[in-house]
């Protein structure tokens, strides 16, 4: 049986019966390529330049892995820079030089496995560390007190306070200059005082000294002055005993000529060429 298939013309269109396809149309052509921005080096990813466009010259650059920026960061208003991390160097801000040579850090878990303590960092050692208890280490990672300092081995200032004048020679200070070694007699804990210079030079200066091995403990007047002592001297201003530069132990008196005297009045006996004294008791 044929099937008949209807077709209705409405103005010129033929409505049911499917027409011929017509040949398809040529494609255009493509459009020249614009030019690939310089993104500064086959490891960079994204590359801004200073005027916000993407590559040229560059100042904010990420290529994967760190984030670099020619010039400041500020932040502004009650903003907090956080950075989070586990392992060594987290949380770690970095200074570099030109070379990317890194040449100081601060920062937490650097050489320390604690993120509770904050390191300081010359070049990649740890040189001063706050710990989580408060305490403050200089030259140790592990101070057991509120201030720790460790020195180099040998001789060495520990500490050393001194005024700031620019004429080298008008300032005094005073700390701690002690002497490490395997011989126990050369060892020396030593506080000077210098009031010429701080600088424990051209022997103007007095020091308490501890050698090792049951040593001796020393007082010392190194410069060619006398030591005085003297007790409730807020009160009384007055010194009690004065051991002159010459040796001589004076006691109730400020001078003499004679290796010991004493006073206790205004009359003075004299026994021996080294003995002075205004009475005797036995």
């Amino acid at each position: 049986m044929a099937t008949t298939r209807l077709s209705t013309v409405i103005g010129n269109v033929i409505v049911g019966a499917t027409g011929p396809q017509g040949p398809q149309g040529a494609q255009g052509a493509t459009g020249p390529q614009g030019a690939t921005p310089s993104i500064g080096g086959s490891n960079t990813h994204i590359q801004f330049n200073n005027s916000g466009s993407l590559g040229g010259t560059a100042n904010l650059v990420w290529n994967g892995t760190e984030l670099s920026v020619a010039g400041d960061i500020f932040a502004t208003g009650n903003k907090i820079i956080g950075i989070n991390g586990t392992g060594v160097a987290a949380g770690t801000f970095a200074f570099r030089n030109s070379s990317g040579v890194q040449k100081s850090a601060i920062g937490s878990y650097y050489n320390i496995a604690n993120e509770g303590n904050l390191e300081f960092i010359n070049g990649t050692t740890t040189s001063m560390v706050l710990n989580s208890s408060g305490n403050l280490g200089v030259g140790t990672t592990s101070p057991n007190g509120r201030l720790e300092v460790v020195g180099s081995t040998g001789a060495s200032f520990n500490a050393w306070f001194r005024t700031g004048d620019t004429t080298a020679t008008n300032n005094a200070g005073g700390g701690f200059y002690n002497t490490s070694s395997a011989t126990a007699a050369s060892r020396r804990a030593t506080l000077a005082l210098d009031a010429d210079g701080a600088n424990l030079g051209g022997g103007d200066y007095f020091i308490i000294e501890k050698s090792g091995n049951s040593g001796t403990a020393d007082i010392l007047q190194y410069s060619n002055a006398a030591m005085r002592f003297g007790t409730n001297y807020i009160s009384r201003a007055t010194y009690d005993m004065t051991l002159d530069a010459s040796g001589n132990l004076i006691v109730g008196d400020t001078s003499s000529g004679r290796r010991f005297k004493t006073r206790l009045d205004s009359n003075t006996v004299y026994s021996t060429s080294d003995f002075e004294t205004s009475s005797l008791h036995y």
